[in-house]
């Protein structure tokens, strides 16, 4: 199954408008992440630092960058990434919008049926009682666990293939 990318170069195009400082845009981004601790592929890693009420993501962009991530979408003044060279940056005001915009345009490149799942109570059961019925007869992309969520859907929509 091959997965429909993007290209650094398609970032500031979809993010639009945009501040960035782009060194290389021929990389192609394989995986969104926002969790420092979950990265498997550094090199095609989109990661987003997202502000929160406990957390700031910018305090792990110098350890990622250590790992070998060169992709970051943050809302902080880019000056203050100038010591990481060879990285890409695009500064917005929010980086959970951005990453909803990113999946927006990956989503759009597909006409796959979407099944929504709402209601009080039992979703998670419904969505992977379903998920197992409908597994062998379809390729299948679910939430995991109970990422129903701003940041989670995201993360989900970005699994999708052709």
């Amino acid at each position: 199954m091959k997965k429909t990318m993007f290209t650094i170069a398609d970032i500031p195009k979809i993010l639009s408008p945009v501040n960035a400082k782009i060194v290389s845009k021929n990389v192609i981004i394989s995986d969104l992440c926002y969790d420092s601790r979950k990265v498997f592929y550094p090199a095609q890693t989109l990661f987003f630092a997202i502000v929160t009420e406990q957390n700031n993501g910018h305090r792990y962009v110098a350890e990622l960058w250590q790992k070998g991530v060169r992709n970051f979408v943050v809302s902080e003044d880019l000056a203050k990434f100038d010591p990481f060279i060879h990285a890409n940056f695009f500064q917005v005001d929010n980086a959970v919008e951005a990453m909803q915009k990113i999946t927006v345009a990956h989503r759009k490149k597909f006409k796959t049926p979407v099944i929504g799942i709402t209601g009080s109570n039992g979703k998670t059961i419904v969505k992977e009682w379903l998920a197992q019925m409908l597994t062998p007869f379809f390729h299948i992309v679910k939430n995991p666990n109970s990422y129903n969520s701003q940041i989670g859907t995201p993360v989900s929509v970005w699994q999708m293939a052709d």
